[in-house]
């Protein structure tokens, strides 16, 4: 089945290197969380944070990372959003 979110014309040539911005609670623990979530599943990546709210409740995180497959992007896409803490991942 197709996602809905992707439009056919949206679809890209794979293996596609991408970088994925993850938006999370500033969360003690978090960055090794991301870390586990990238080792479970294989990805040699590193999630490197990136920039604080201005109320400092949240921290961007930065993930250059390689997909061999549309299925592979998709189900890390999903893994990463279901760490404690993360709020949104694009």
């Amino acid at each position: 089945m197709t996602d809905p979110r992707i439009q056919p014309d949206l679809h890209r040539e794979f293996p596609l290197r991408c970088v994925i911005k993850v938006i999370a609670l500033d969360l003690d623990g978090l960055q090794q969380r991301l870390h586990e979530c990238l080792v479970r599943l294989a990805h040699p990546a590193r999630a490197l944070p990136g920039n604080h709210s201005s109320t400092g409740k949240y921290i961007t995180y930065n993930i250059d990372i390689e997909f061999l497959t549309l299925e592979s992007m998709r189900f890390t896409i999903n893994e990463l959003h279901a760490v404690h803490g993360v709020r949104v991942v694009l």
